[in-house]
Order: structure tokens, then sequence, then C-alpha cells
């Protein structure tokens, strides 16, 4: 079975990888590199998180007074004031070292980003670029959607709510796992950064 692969050309330090499967070996990588790993489009993308050239939008209507195709929903707006968060960074250099940075409150919300090859006076500003990535007032947590709009992780999410308006907002699509089943077709989405 061949497979096409949509990746940056990078080349990692030797990755020795023993009687585990291909999901394992990807979930290493980006345990260790931060390189995410998917299916879009027949083709196995890796650490091409977001991609404009094949992103949608999808406009999903969140108030309860408004006939949505939302089944359920666990989503809380938070203001990034009330939001505490603490950002650990890791670079995986190409030799082998680790270089690990921590930015925001000690005691906030623990968010680790791996990289590959940063230099350590780089690392800094980018581990608080991040930060401000998750800090944002909006929506977090998960919902369940009908079969339509079919969304793909990489997509974006447009929160719609009618009754508040000032609450309406576009989110990356960072994870969706499919059910289909006697219950019919759901997808349960994950909601990442807001843009």
């Amino acid at each position: 079975l061949q497979v096409e692969v949509d990746c940056f050309e990078i080349i990692i330090p030797k990755l020795i990888a023993n009687k585990i499967t291909g999901a394992q070996l990807l979930d290493q990588i980006k345990s260790d590199y931060g390189f995410s790993a998917f299916v879009r489009a027949g083709k196995l993308v890796v650490g091409k998180q977001y991609d404009p050239n094949v992103q949608q939008k999808h406009i999903v209507i969140i108030d309860q007074a408004s006939n949505s195709n939302v089944k359920s929903q666990d989503l809380e707006y938070a203001s990034k004031d009330d939001v505490k968060l603490k950002v650990t960074a890791i670079s995986n250099m190409a030799n082998g070292d680790k270089v690990e940075v921590v930015v925001g409150d000690p005691d906030g919300e623990d968010r680790t980003l791996n990289f590959f090859d940063i230099p350590a006076a780089d690392l800094k500003a980018i581990a608080e670029k991040e930060m401000e990535r998750f800090n944002y007032d909006g929506y977090r947590g998960d919902l369940t959607l009908f079969g339509e709009p079919s969304v793909q992780h990489g997509d974006i999410l447009v929160l719609r709510n009618d009754q508040e308006s000032d609450k309406t907002g576009e989110y990356f699509i960072d994870e969706v796992t499919i059910d289909f089943g006697v219950n019919g077709y759901e997808q349960n989405i994950k909601p990442g950064a807001k843009i």
C-alpha cells in the first residue's frame, strides 16, 4: 500500500523504531519533534497543521434558540484575562540535545509544545508568541455535529451565537472524530486556537 505524503523536507536525527506500528511511530515523531500527522484528502500530512490552500470555512450556530445541526456541546466562553496558562517549549536539536523554556503562570494550565532544531536564543520568543495564540477571548471545549457540514482537521469553524453576537468567532479545527452507527453520522469536534 502506497500513501502519498505531504511534509516539510527536513532531516531529523536517527530514530530507532522497534516493534511498533506506523501509527505509533507517527505518535513518537509528534511527541519528540512536534510534527503532528493526520490524513487529509487521502494524503498523510505531517507537520503542516493548517493549510490555507485546502481550508474550508464552516458556520455552526451554537445558541439554543436557533435551528442548528449541533447535537451536543461542551463549550464555555472565557475571557483571556480569566485563563491562566503555562507554556513549556521544548526544542529537539539535530544533535540529539533538548532545550526547554517555560513561560507564563507557574500554576496555569500547562501546554507543552515540541519544536525541531530551534536555538535556545529564539525559543523563548516562540513560546511567548504561542502563549498569545492560546490565550484569547472565546470558546473552549468541544461539540458534536450531525453529518453536515462535513468538517476536516485544519478547517475553520465559525461558532456563531445569534443571541450574543459579540461571542461569535472563528477557530481552527484541531481534531475531528467520526462516529457512524445506529445513532447516525456524528462528528465530534475540538476547536483549537481562535483566528
